[in-house]
């Protein structure tokens, strides 16, 4: 199961924020609260050519999953509004989207003259979360292109023309007259979709042994570090020597799931000095201390993420025993 990166959108406080993790290209509509399961944040689009994209290492497969809330159904054009594209560059190999009918449809180029495959009218209504995954082979004859929604396959599309090059980006598209906002984004580089799929973001909960790091205020490091979203400098742990590491109990998971399939180290910094400096995560799982990619840190924010498929401790898959009980922090390295 090669997860590549997923995001839950909830950690953005502004819409510049998502190009700190690799998103890319699009006119954001807007970030708010009005997540898929309420507590969560989502991010929206709107208008043709408001891409939001991410880049992976090109790959002749492809499987993306999100949530999916678009605001005004019959107002898409009769022939399909765009929802997502996959792309080599900036050139398009295939691409979803909604037509005003409620159906799913997908295609390359426009949706009438090269259409793949187009699924059964009344499928998606304007307000109502939806989850949509889509399995993508790509092969100029011999293509094969999937589209399933809430769990059930819709479109099944193959021996099709689904691109001439290799998928190195994707993109939440914008429509030109709906509204899209979506929530919990998968994706991965095999043409094997993992289900409908739910991205926790779990912030600092408590303060443990290893507290090298200086509070902004007070002496509880955890408090200022677990707002939904980050809230930058509001307030804020810091350090400038080499080896200060602080360590933190993470909150639990909002459920109990039954597959986990990574988890994702997530920490946003800069420097306020002219030094060069360079920090990475410390990550705790049982017995065992993981260090993260060391990232050069600048004077703007910058978030960076590891992530891990596998329990570091076990070797084996994640249990949610296993999430709730790792602890998160950070050291500073030069």
């Amino acid at each position: 199961m090669p997860l590549l990166f997923f995001d839950g959108f909830d950690m953005y406080q502004s819409n510049t924020q998502p190009a700190m993790r690799g998103w890319a290209g699009a006119v954001i509509n807007g970030i708010s609260d009005a997540g898929r399961f309420g507590t969560s944040r989502a991010i929206s689009i709107l208008g043709n050519g408001n891409d939001l994209t991410q880049s992976l290492t090109a790959s002749s497969t492809v499987s993306v999953g999100f949530a999916l809330k678009t605001a005004a159904v019959s107002s898409l054009a009769a022939t399909g509004g765009e929802l997502f594209r996959f792309l080599n560059g900036t050139t398009l190999q295939c691409k979803v989207g909604i037509k005003s009918d409620g159906s799913l449809v997908t295609g390359r180029g426009d949706f009438t003259t090269n259409n793949i495959g187009t699924s059964a009218a009344g499928l998606i209504t304007s307000g109502a979360w939806n989850y949509i995954e889509i399995e993508l082979t790509r092969n100029a004859a011999t293509g094969i292109l999937k589209v399933w929604l809430n769990g059930t396959l819709v479109i099944n599309s193959t021996n099709v023309n689904t691109g001439a090059s290799n998928i190195d980006k994707v993109a939440l598209a914008g429509a030109s007259s709906s509204n899209h906002t979506f929530d919990d984004f998968y994706l991965t580089n095999d043409a094997t979709r993992l289900g409908e799929r739910r991205v926790d973001y779990l912030p600092p909960s408590a303060d443990t042994a290893t507290e090298d790091w200086t509070p902004s205020t007070g002496t509880n490091s955890a408090a200022l570090l677990d707002e939904i979203p980050m809230n930058n400098d509001t307030d804020y742990v810091s350090s400038a020597t080499v080896g200060h590491k602080d360590l933190f109990d993470m909150t639990n998971l909002s459920s109990t799931p039954t597959v986990i399939d990574g988890v994702q180290t997530v920490l946003a910094a800069r420097k306020d000095d002219a030094a060069t400096r360079d920090v990475r995560t410390n990550f705790k799982s049982g017995t065992t201390t993981v260090n993260g990619t060391t990232r050069a840190m600048s004077a703007g924010y910058v978030i960076s993420s590891d992530l891990y498929l596998l329990d570091p401790d076990t070797g084996a898959a994640w249990t949610a025993a296993g999430v709730n009980a790792s602890q998160l922090g950070f050291e500073v390295v030069t």
